[in-house]
């Protein structure tokens, strides 16, 4: 494929419109082969750009499932209490400090 249709929306051979091999919506939106919208990774969005997984929950950025509300949720949609939401931030821990965390 040309560079120039790389980056152009075109007409596929089935008369998808596609930009970057990816399906496009008559708004202008990436989609999936089910319709849904999804960011250029290939992605479920929701209409304000959030990432969602396929129920239309949200994700947030640590990969935890939120209901509407916020409260994070486990594989069958039950909330999980805080205490079970983890958030790993080891920016800034050296190698020692991590190590050192596991042995105490």
């Amino acid at each position: 494929m040309p560079a120039a249709m790389e980056t152009m929306p075109y007409i596929d051979e089935d008369g998808n419109l596609r930009k970057g091999g990816k399906l496009v919506n008559e708004e202008g939106q990436f989609i999936d082969e089910d319709g849904h919208v999804v960011d250029k990774d290939g992605r479920l969005i929701n209409e304000e750009g959030d990432l969602i997984d396929k129920a239309g929950n949200l994700v947030d950025e640590n990969g935890n499932i939120l209901d509407k509300e916020g409260y994070a949720l486990d594989k069958d949609g039950n909330r999980l209490p805080d205490s079970m939401v983890w958030d790993f931030d080891l920016v800034g821990f050296t190698e020692e400090d991590i190590n050192g965390a596991y042995q105490a």
